[in-house]
């Protein structure tokens, strides 16, 4: 169950909360953590991702907080952030992509509310992964899509990232 308790700012951010925490407008609220399939594919896709961040230009970081507004710092399961490593310890900037790995409590209305704030955030693509079944979708500025062939593409970056094939090299 997902709890959320009043607390200033200055308390959340001088807070390490293990597993992190989101806050969202003085309410921090409990995040779902995942399960052997989450941290798996969470795991594989973060690994793909670093061993591949030269080439395509990109930082890969995990549960990393992310300020969207002034009082909301969301954390997502993996964002890939677009150059090097930022300089300030709380992502401020849109990362090129933002992922959330479902896990077994998560409900359809916060992912959906969560992958609505990363858009209007700026996040370039962000992509919420079903673990179990690899079944999956993009939103972009533009709409949302069904990822049919599992294979998360982005051609103005040569970025291809096939699920079935993240654990295979």
């Amino acid at each position: 169950m997902i709890a959320a308790s009043a607390v200033p700012l200055a308390e959340y951010l001088g807070t390490a909360y293990d597993p992190d925490c989101e806050y969202i407008d003085g309410q921090v609220v409990q995040r779902s953590v995942g399960e052997y399939p989450h941290s798996r594919v969470q795991g594989l896709l973060y690994a793909y991702f670093l061993r591949r961040r030269k080439p395509w230009g990109v930082t890969p970081i995990i549960e990393q907080r992310v300020q969207v507004t002034p009082t909301t710092f969301l954390v997502p399961d993996i964002c890939v952030l677009s150059g090097p490593e930022p300089a300030t310890k709380i992502v401020t900037e849109p990362p090129l992509i933002w992922i959330e790995v479902l896990s077994s409590e998560d409900r359809p209305v916060r992912v959906s509310r969560k992958v609505r704030q990363a858009i209007q955030f700026g996040a370039a693509y962000v992509w919420v992964i079903d673990p179990e079944t690899l079944e999956s979708y993009v939103t972009t500025q533009e709409g949302e899509y069904d990822l049919v062939d599992q294979t998360l593409r982005i051609p103005t970056r040569d970025i291809v990232v096939p699920l079935p094939a993240i654990d295979e090299d």
